[in-house]
């Protein structure tokens, strides 16, 4: 036997369906999402203005979830307040000592410009983590007319204090 909805049901199906369909779709390529995590924590302790300025210096930007913002290219950078954490396949900096105060966390192996692309993070970066897999490079760069070299890091690294990364205007992520 076939059942048939009411009216009102049929219309809240259609639209369950329809919400469905643009999820579906409007959905990020798989190249643009960070690894899948099991992080329960919330960005509250970072104002929406800062996300927003970093969509507002990156054309093409946009915000993907509360504390993700994609790039036009695919890259990305989740933002965070926790103190001490950064996930496995993520190099993690934070403008505190100890792995304390505002977080980036970066999941994509590129090029990023702190002075550009992220306002009030050049020359801020007072400890990070590389947890990237496969014992991963990154390096940390000074603007001086020329991108110098200042720190490297292999993963799997912890530094809890500033170093060369604290004058880096850029960081080429893996």
């Amino acid at each position: 036997m076939i059942r048939t909805l009411s009216r009102p049901r049929r219309v809240v199906a259609a639209a369950a369906m329809a919400l469905l369909a643009v999820i579906s779709f409007s959905s990020p390529a798989s190249a643009d999402v960070p690894p899948p995590t099991t992080s329960n924590w919330t960005v509250d302790a970072w104002s929406d203005g800062a996300l927003d300025s970093m969509v507002a210096a990156n054309p093409g930007a946009r915000r993907i979830s509360q504390d993700t913002v994609i790039f036009a290219d695919g890259g990305g950078v989740k933002a965070a307040p926790a103190a001490g954490t950064c996930l496995y396949r993520y190099l993690c900096v934070w403008k505190g000592l100890g792995y304390n105060g505002a977080k980036l966390m970066f999941w994509k192996c590129e090029f990023r410009n702190f002075g550009a692309e992220y306002p009030g993070w050049s020359d801020a970066i007072r400890s990070y983590q590389n947890h990237q897999s496969g014992g991963a490079v990154s390096v940390f760069y000074d603007w001086q007319g020329r991108w110098i070299e200042v720190e490297r890091t292999r993963a799997i690294e912890d530094i809890p204090v500033e170093r060369g990364a604290g004058r880096a205007d850029g960081v080429q992520v893996c």
